[in-house]
């Protein structure tokens, strides 16, 4: 049921659409209104949502490449997302290297932590 309502309201690219607005939205929030310069963010709506992993972690790559935040943390549980959301960060640098810094933001990444 839930995937036919999903398909009934948007189609695939407004889907996407909404998701970096979103996205977008909540980061530019979290470093103006509240001057957060550190946040821990988590693989929003790829669990019980349905959501692609690939499509979210594609837009808080592109937008945390945008937005004036200095220390970004993902708690990700499983090792599948952790992986396409490094992935997807590790394309933005690389897409972002040679062009004109805008931002004297890196990214680095590491492992996934179990219990």
């Amino acid at each position: 049921v839930r995937e036919s309502v999903k398909k009934s309201l948007l189609d695939e690219d407004q889907s996407q659409e909404v998701m970096y607005e979103r996205i977008k939205n909540l980061l530019h929030a979290m470093a103006r209104f509240n001057k957060f310069n550190s946040v821990v963010l988590g693989a929003f709506g790829c669990g019980i949502f349905g959501n692609d992993v690939d499509l979210v972690a594609a837009a808080f790559a592109d937008t945390l490449s945008k937005v004036p935040l200095k220390n970004v943390y993902f708690a990700i549980p499983d090792d599948a997302t952790f992986e396409k959301f490094r992935s997807a960060f590790l394309k933005t640098k690389s897409e972002r290297e040679g062009q004109p810094s805008t931002t004297s933001k890196s990214y680095d990444t590491c492992s996934s932590a179990k219990n």
